[in-house]
């Protein structure tokens, strides 16, 4: 939930797709700073001056395999990391193998409608091209995150 004064409009939804990343350059964008530098995420402003708007942003997820692999204190050592792309009506995982860097598994849910996603269409071939595109959008999110590390 997000408002702010003079920007909002008062009990408004959207199911627009936004991120985590974008709620810092969103207050800094609400309160007028500029950013010392470039910034991960985007301003969600246009978005609360017209929750009806036109909105075409994803939203992307990273997480490892076995989870457990997180927590010091646990002796497992990630074997997996997934890289998620949600849109309006999909989801897609890309699990990667560690050691190889190669996709050792793919899920592909179609969310429109479905509360809760149960089947994994990525084998099925009548969503070859929704899985392709949404393929190319992890790659870019991926060697994007991957450069940001080798530029620290």
């Amino acid at each position: 939930m997000m408002s702010a004064p003079g920007v909002s409009k008062a009990n408004f939804q959207t199911g627009a797709m936004v991120e985590l990343v974008d709620i810092y350059p969103t207050v800094v964008d609400l309160c007028g700073v500029k950013p010392a530098g470039p910034l991960s995420g985007i301003s969600l402003r246009p978005l609360l001056q017209d929750p009806s708007m036109k909105w075409d942003k994803v939203a992307f997820s990273q997480f490892v395999r076995p989870y457990q692999a997180l927590f010091s204190k646990f002796s497992a050592k990630a074997r997996e990391m997934g890289y998620s792309v949600r849109t309006k009506d999909w989801r897609f995982t890309a699990w990667y193998d560690l050691k190889g860097d190669t996709v050792a598994y793919k899920e592909l849910y179609h969310m429109a409608g479905n509360d809760i996603e149960r089947v994994n269409l990525a084998d099925d071939g009548r969503y070859r091209s929704v899985q392709t595109r949404l393929m190319s959008l992890i790659r870019a999110y991926k060697d994007k995150a991957y450069d940001r590390l080798n530029s620290l």
